[in-house]
């Protein structure tokens, strides 16, 4: 286990409308506003999504699938990192479907049905992704 403190320096509040791709969005409110490193908190709907299942072998083998909604996301969450010295977002939803199933995982890209509210929160740490070798992940470098 490894650990690093930080604080939060400022909460971005970001809405998104209808057509809006969220992890797109996102990278660009980041951008716009200049955080490299936070924690993201959401709810809304989309239309569509990618999403990846959740990691079932040792070593990762991504399978992304794509599902037509509408589907409203009970629950997003995720970070804000560098990695290759851009902004990367790392988010997973809980997206639920018309008949009450629920699709989890982690989100490659998803387009807003309605309307998406997102929370921001800045950190004053850094957070930097970096290949571990052994699981073949792009995982936070915690030996900074």
């Amino acid at each position: 286990m490894k650990t690093q403190e930080a604080g939060i320096k400022r909460v971005l509040i970001v809405k998104l409308e209808r057509g809006d791709k969220v992890v797109e969005s996102l990278k660009k409110a980041c951008d716009r506003h200049k955080i490299e490193s936070g924690i993201i908190t959401g709810i809304g709907a989309v239309s569509k999504a990618r999403v990846i299942e959740g990691k079932s072998t040792e070593h990762l083998d991504p399978n992304p699938q794509d599902f037509d909604g509408p589907m409203e996301i009970s629950n997003a969450t995720g970070n804000v990192a560098k990695k290759d010295g851009d902004v990367y977002i790392h988010l997973h939803v809980s997206l639920g479907r018309k008949d009450f199933s629920t699709l989890n995982g982690h989100l490659v890209e998803g387009e807003i049905y309605l309307v998406g509210e997102f929370f921001i929160f800045e950190i004053d740490g850094k957070l930097e992704r970096a290949l571990d070798e052994t699981i073949k992940m792009f995982v936070w470098d915690m030996n900074q």
